[in-house]
């Protein structure tokens, strides 16, 4: 999912982002950015979760070049974060000398570092392969509050760009938000719909074996 958020927030959007803004337009950026990254993983994805995850990649290209100019010529291995190709292109230029970049200062409105998405290497490394998996397994219910909080950002953004335009992109804007917020209603209709009947299942299960005691 690296590679994918980048390059949509540093690459795909990266003009759109870079316009004079204000919150709302922010905000609509973010819709348009969560809903591509959903649709390439094909699961839901917040616009806060994209936030928390570049600010920890942020993070971690910081501590990569500090090792990097610690060690100075020295052979010494330093761990490379994750799609450090991309941070080399995206960020490199733009890095001040204590290797943090311009984009740490964008107004993006967001909590800083969630507990699943900015835990520290040291720490994930020392947990075994199987709490790895567990902890990054997310259950119907987390995708559905997940898609419905990407709804709830959309509508706003929507409402934001539809206000009084002084230009066709702004409503270029809207009608795409529209469209996407269409896909995603129709895809938390289907997990509804999935949810049910997982429900009738072990309805039926619990059922069937209260039957046999």
């Amino acid at each position: 999912m690296v590679r994918e958020l980048m390059t949509l927030r540093y690459k795909t959007y990266a003009e759109r982002f870079g316009k004079p803004k204000n919150n709302a337009a922010i905000g609509a950026c973010w819709v348009l950015l969560t809903t591509d990254l959903s649709d390439s993983v094909k699961m839901a994805i917040s616009s806060d979760q994209c936030k928390n995850k570049l600010k920890w990649l942020k993070k971690k290209w910081a501590e990569y070049k500090a090792d990097v100019r610690s060690t100075g010529n020295k052979e010494i291995e330093v761990a490379e974060p994750p799609g450090l190709d991309l941070m080399e292109a995206f960020w490199a230029g733009s890095s001040g000398t204590n290797g943090q970049t311009l984009a740490d200062s964008e107004i993006d409105g967001a909590q800083l570092l969630s507990d699943d998405e900015c835990r520290s290497d040291e720490e994930t490394r020392r947990q075994s392969p199987h709490k790895q998996r567990s902890k990054k397994r997310k259950t119907m219910g987390d995708s559905f509050e997940i898609g419905m909080q990407s709804i709830a950002d959309g509508f706003q953004a929507m409402a934001a760009a539809m206000r009084p335009a002084s230009a066709t992109g702004e409503s270029a804007v809207a009608e795409r938000l529209d469209n996407r917020l269409n896909l995603l209603l129709q895809r938390q209709n289907e997990l509804m719909e999935q949810i049910r009947v997982q429900n009738q299942n072990l309805a039926a299960l619990v059922a069937a074996l209260t039957d046999k005691s």
